[in-house]
């Protein structure tokens, strides 16, 4: 609806590969393209970089169809925090 690819996509009811059972709800991913060992922040720039100029549609599926934006991230004990740098964060608020 966007002119973005996924990085995985399924819709409900579909077979699923790995369990060969009906999927039970649809799902339309687009994940970071940067090696895992670089940063979470890192990770989270690459993917609003994909969303580059379809910000807007983006924001309108979502809020028509209920979409959310997801992180997910396995933090070490010795893991000092997180952080986003503020252009990062101001970038995501506008004309939200």
């Amino acid at each position: 609806m966007v002119g973005a690819t996924p990085t995985e996509c399924w819709l409900k009811g579909d077979v699923n590969p790995r369990t060969q059972l009906e999927r039970k709800f649809s799902r339309w991913s687009l994940y970071s393209r940067i090696e895992r060992t670089r940063k979470l922040e890192d990770h989270i720039v690459d993917v609003i970089e994909q969303l580059g100029m379809k910000k807007h549609q983006f924001v309108h599926l979502s809020s028509t169809h209920g979409g959310v934006m997801q992180l997910v991230a396995y933090f070490k004990a010795s893991y000092p925090g997180s952080g986003l740098e503020r252009d990062l964060v101001e970038s995501l608020a506008e004309d939200s």
